[in-house]
């Protein structure tokens, strides 16, 4: 009997745990629109100039998904992130290092969630100069980032 009693408030202390990640995950979600005036590298993806829709969602453990998709074309991708609480964070920004015509994204700020989620530069990207005569890389010259804001829309889904 004790036992019972038992195995019925560990199930309702396991469903009201899901019914509270559910809400949290759903309360933690963010849809917008931006603008990418230029071609830009955002993970594994090269995104080129155009209209996007942004959606970015989160499990009940934290871990953040974030959908881009092409109102241009048919290109899409998602991938999963983990985001830092920034509660002074109040404008909804995509940051990109600029190379010549081209970007990549380094981060995405979102004031409705207060958080912000930094992203890896892609494999193979140089961003600065190594001495390739040394036995050690060293840095030899780093060029002057050019840092790019690309404002985000909220849109009310």
């Amino acid at each position: 009997m004790k036992r019972n009693r038992s195995i019925a408030v560990l199930f309702a202390v396991a469903v009201l745990a899901a019914a509270f990640g559910a809400s949290r995950a759903s309360a933690q979600e963010f849809h917008g629109k931006f603008t990418l005036p230029f071609a830009a590298r955002w993970g594994t993806a090269n995104l080129p100039p155009g209209n996007y829709t942004l959606k970015v969602s989160h499990t009940p453990v934290g871990q953040g998904r974030v959908e881009v998709r092409s109102e241009d074309g048919p290109q899409a991708f998602a991938f999963s992130v983990t985001g830092s609480a920034s509660p002074s964070v109040s404008k909804n920004v995509i940051f990109c290092i600029r190379q010549g015509s081209a970007g990549i994204v380094r981060a995405l700020q979102l004031g409705p969630l207060g958080e912000t989620m930094y992203f890896h530069v892609p494999k193979g990207t140089q961003l600065y100069v190594k001495n390739r005569s040394a036995k050690k890389h060293a840095l030899l010259a780093q060029a002057p980032e050019l840092l790019e804001r690309v404002p985000v829309v909220a849109s009310g889904k």
